[in-house]
């Protein structure tokens, strides 16, 4: 094995997967404007994470229970990099294009392996920054902590990530074993990536279960300095040593601490590069050669060339591409569909495991059932599970080459840009729909007006997101890509819908401060007229600069 190999490839593998559009003679100028950009949306993003963080740590510290809010922390970070990291693997290990040009050269697996996970670990580190740096700065900062915390932190926000990024891929490089054996390997990803968020779910339901301690020890935790740590801090491996090396100042302890998770984390690494190399190679080929992805089927010409409407067809086109393409389903379908789910499973599974809390739980929907605050935190939910969805910011992308296409139809550009928002609308429907079922089982005394009402609005401002989302990619089309793993994951355009949403639950947050003493009737009028104003303004721009706003597309 050559460290100079593995440190080349890594380069060659970020380079793919990061590759840029051309641009035009204007580039320096494009640069300035996207650097300020997405200097802008780290700033707001860090923003709203450290206001957050600031009001749990402080009155975690009121309580002398700051200690939770590393453990919780952490907990967080292991979550998301998991859930990320599942379609990121598979993605970047077997079905990049890379692949076919790689596996011929005279490299060994190891090599190949631990290239393509060092991409996989340098992007969640990205995400992690962009999440982690600020919430531990203001922990810091609000606890009185010396130097020796900070520079622990850095350590740990680099070593801690890596553990169950080694769990993914290795489940990942299991379940693959197996894609030799099917001719639909298409299908075949779908399935894999199901069955491999289907028991990340499990492992979370499993680790979330704290029925075996009872009341007294519950309350003992608590009552105890900083002893609610002791819940979580067992769900994790390198979880307690973590909390333990960032509360102490016994430098002693820090070492320990630190040397005991970069032991556990480089044994993790060794086993799974020992099995992985014998692993990877079988589904990298069986990848390769398990059968082709699409089967010639008959076309029924009476169906095929049927008069239909050409929004119907358009549309219809757009979700079929979607669906149909295995990348595009894992990164821009599934996501936004499994994630509200996924939340809903871990309530119930609580739920039937805690019936008290379940109940107190109730109590406090119960008692502000119609109010301005349910308003405001229900919309603001589903436009959390919402920025998930890249649909819109990835429309024009996902056409490549093709999307000169849309110069030479007779339809308007106007008509198209509504088409190719349309599909970001109906998912995003699909799941405040999904968010509102999940309040109804709670609070099943409400009303389906009122749910039919906030449901409405959360559409409207969906519609507003899938249109900023295609202005976004129309302005910066990725049109030039090998893989379509980079359309929809190295893409800077997916910061945007998230950027948009928290702006979005910042403006509905302060809505609900100034607005809570009002009727919720009067809320929801006030909300409707001002997001659908805002969707009519931005259709009213779109139709005006329709030519403007596809001028990119040559």
């Amino acid at each position: 094995m050559s460290f100079n190999k593995i440190v080349s490839l890594t380069k060659i593998f970020l380079k793919n997967s990061f590759q840029n559009t051309k641009l035009n003679t204007k580039t320096k100028n494009n640069k300035i404007a996207n650097t300020v950009l997405y200097m802008f949306l780290f700033i707001y993003i860090a923003s709203i994470v450290g206001a957050f963080s600031y009001k749990i740590i402080s009155d975690l510290v009121a309580i002398k229970q700051e200690a939770v809010f590393l453990g919780l922390f952490f907990f967080i970070i292991a979550a998301f990099i998991m859930f990320q990291s599942i379609f990121s693997c598979m993605n970047v290990f077997y079905f990049s294009k890379d692949i076919e040009f790689v596996l011929p050269l005279p490299l060994s697996a190891k090599e190949i392996l631990i290239a393509k996970f060092n991409v996989i670990l340098i992007t969640e580190y990205i995400m992690e920054l962009m999440i982690g740096i600020v919430p531990l700065a203001i922990y810091g900062i609000l606890t009185g902590a010396g130097i020796l915390y900070y520079i622990t932190a850095i350590i740990f926000l680099i070593i801690f990530p890596i553990l169950p990024l080694l769990l993914i891929s290795f489940l990942v490089m299991l379940v693959m074993c197996f894609g030799k054996l099917t001719k639909k390997k298409d299908s075949f990803q779908v399935i894999a990536t199901i069955i491999i968020i289907v028991f990340a779910m499990g492992i979370s339901m499993l680790s979330s279960n704290t029925s075996e301690i009872t009341d007294e020890q519950m309350m003992q935790n608590i009552l105890n300095a900083n002893g609610m740590v002791t819940i979580i801090q067992d769900y994790f491996i390198t979880l307690k040593p973590t909390i333990n090396a960032l509360t102490t100042n016994n430098i002693i302890t820090i070492l320990l601490e630190t040397t005991k998770v970069i032991g556990i984390t480089f044994v993790a690494y060794l086993i799974f590069i020992l099995l992985g190399q014998k692993l990877y190679f079988k589904g990298a080929i069986g990848n390769l050669v398990g059968g082709k992805t699409k089967t010639n089927k008959k076309i029924n010409i009476e169906r095929a060339y049927n008069q239909k409407k050409v929004g119907n067809s358009y549309v219809k086109k757009e979700l079929k591409i979607l669906f149909r393409n295995p990348t595009f389903f894992t990164q821009c379908v599934l996501p936004p569909i499994l994630m509200p789910i996924l939340f809903i499973g871990i309530f119930l599974f609580a739920g039937n495991n805690d019936a008290e809390a379940q109940l107190d739980l109730n109590s406090i929907f119960s008692s502000n059932i119609y109010s301005t605050i349910t308003v405001c935190v229900l919309i603001g939910v589903t436009q959390f599970f919402n920025m998930m969805i890249y649909i819109s910011a990835t429309a024009i992308s996902r056409d490549g080459g093709n999307a000169i296409f849309t110069k030479y139809i007779p339809i308007s550009l106007y008509k198209q840009f509504i088409y190719k928002a349309m599909p970001n609308v109906i998912l995003s429907a699909v799941t405040v729909f999904t968010v509102l079922a999940m309040y109804f089982y709670i609070i099943p005394q409400t009303s389906i007006i009122f749910l039919i009402a906030v449901f409405i609005i959360s559409v409207i401002l969906n519609i507003i997101h899938s249109y900023i989302g295609l202005i976004v990619d129309l302005k910066r089309p990725k049109l030039e890509w090998d893989t379509e793993y980079a359309v929809v994951k190295q893409n800077m355009n997916l910061v945007f819908p998230m950027g948009f949403a928290l702006i979005t639950i910042g403006i509905i947050a302060l809505l609900g401060v100034l607005l809570y003493r009002l009727d919720y009737k009067i809320t929801l009028l006030i909300l409707f007229v001002l997001f659908g104003g805002m969707a009519y303004i931005i259709d009213r721009y779109v139709y005006k600069n329709q030519v403007s706003l596809f001028k990119k597309i040559i």
